[in-house]
This record gives structure tokens, sequence and C-alpha cells, in this order.
């Protein structure tokens, strides 16, 4: 059976397209590209399932549990239970902690939202539970895609890339440490060819000389917790941190 399509125009800007699938819809939506008419970006894709399960059609279960302290998810795990032919149940579990660019949230009607922020990219996936094997199924999943507009600076994360900036009174960068996936850090060596700006207040610029090339990178603070984590990368030492702002929202400001 084939999927059934449907396109809408919403704005003149804006073009919806609706795909019905077995499982449920799938939504994508294009917005029109600033300087060029004809062109069109999509800029989210949404997948939501019809009825959430987390039982297969061969009776095998595939779901999620979280650990939760203090009100905050800590540590997620994903379930396979797989029934052999004397009905006896075999169980595979994988846990993860909560990684960097990566959040939950446990919301009032009991459902989890997670949020991953990787490159240009926001996902959010939604877990509701389900009563019939007490563990989370996946009820719907969005991208959404960080639109540059007219910046020249592209906003690139990555969540792993992460430094503490130490200033002096001067807002001088005085010391950098790397941060580890789990928090810990160790001072950074850093050599003649790098060097270290605050741009401003939340932004620094990294900039490394290699023979006659130069490289830069920029790490942003965003919730204020001290630490700093890459949005940018490119060549050359010229950046354009107002175009590159224009790209940060409060979630991503969130996450870094």
């Amino acid at each position: 059976m084939s999927d059934a399509h449907e396109k809408q125009g919403v704005t003149d800007t804006v073009i919806t397209e609706t795909l019905t699938k077995s499982w449920g819809t799938q939504t994508l939506q294009y917005t029109q590209d600033a300087g060029d008419a004809t062109l069109y970006h999509i800029t989210s894709e949404t997948k939501t399932v019809a009825t959430p399960s987390t039982t297969d059609s061969d009776g095998d279960i595939h779901g999620y549990t979280f650990t939760i302290a203090a009100g905050a998810v800590t540590q997620i795990q994903r379930i396979h239970i797989t029934t052999d032919d004397d009905s006896n149940g075999v169980t595979e579990t994988h846990s993860r902690d909560v990684q960097p660019g990566q959040s939950f949230t446990i919301n009032a009607d009991g459902t989890i939202t997670e949020t991953i922020l990787s490159g240009s990219a926001i996902k959010t996936i939604q877990f509701v539970a389900d009563s019939s094997t007490g563990l989370y199924a996946i009820a719907a999943e969005t991208t959404t895609y960080i639109q540059t507009g007219s910046a020249t600076t592209l906003l690139n994360v990555q969540p792993f890339d992460r430094d503490i900036f130490i200033f002096d009174d001067t807002g001088a960068i005085t010391q950098v440490e790397a941060v580890r996936p789990d928090d810990r850090s160790t001072p950074l060596k850093t050599s003649v060819n790098t060097s270290f700006t605050q741009l401003e207040t939340g932004y620094v610029l990294e900039t490394i000389t290699k023979g006659n090339k130069s490289y830069f990178e920029i790490y942003h603070d965003g919730n204020g917790d001290g630490t700093y984590t890459s949005v940018a990368h490119g060549t050359g030492t010229t950046v354009d941190l107002v175009g590159l702002k224009t790209q940060i929202d409060a979630t991503i400001d969130a996450l870094t």
C-alpha cells in the first residue's frame, strides 16, 4: 500500500507536506529562502505514531525506562525483551547517562520529553507510558533545522567539545580547561599558535594559526554554568558574531 501525500500551502513562505504512513503521520515543513524566493528549505520534520506501543508484531518488547533523581532524569535505559520458543523472556538492557547537549523534561501529564542538540539541528522525542508493559514508548519525534539566514558564520554545535575559561579582572583569558563528558575538567595545553579571546559575555573565540592559514572556533556558555560549548568553526580570523547569535535561541542556550 502506498503512502498518502498531502501538500498544503500555509503561507506564501511556508509549505507543509503531510504523509500518511502505516504507523502514523510524517509532516515536513518547508520555508522559503530569504534570498531566493524560488528555493525552499526543510525547516522541520515530525513523525507522530498513531498508537504508541512497546510490543511489536512478533510479540517482542522494545521500550524505555528512566532513572529519576531529585525530579530530574539522570539515566535512560533501552529494554528489549525477546520471547523464545519456550515462552521464556530474554531481556537485554542498555543504559546510558544524560550526555552533553541532551536534556529530559518530566511533563505534568506523565510523558517525558528528550531534547538533543547537535550541529544545527534540535531533535525532540516524546515518550509515553505503555500500561501493558510498564515501559515507555516513543510517541513522536521532531527534528528542527536552524536556518542560517544571512549569517556568514554558521551554527555547528559540537556538544562534546567543551571548555572552561578562567578570566582575569580585565576579561583576558588566563587558563583553559577541557571538559570531559562526565563533567570532569583538566588543564588544556595550548601552543603559541593558539589564542583565546572573549568576544563578549558568553562567547569566546579560539584562533589557531598554522603557517599562513588560520582557523577559528567559537565557544558559547548559554546557560551561565561556566562551561562553554563549541557552537561554530571555520577558516580565517573573521567571524560574524551577530549572524551567529541570530541562530541561537533559548533552547540552544539551555543546552550550551
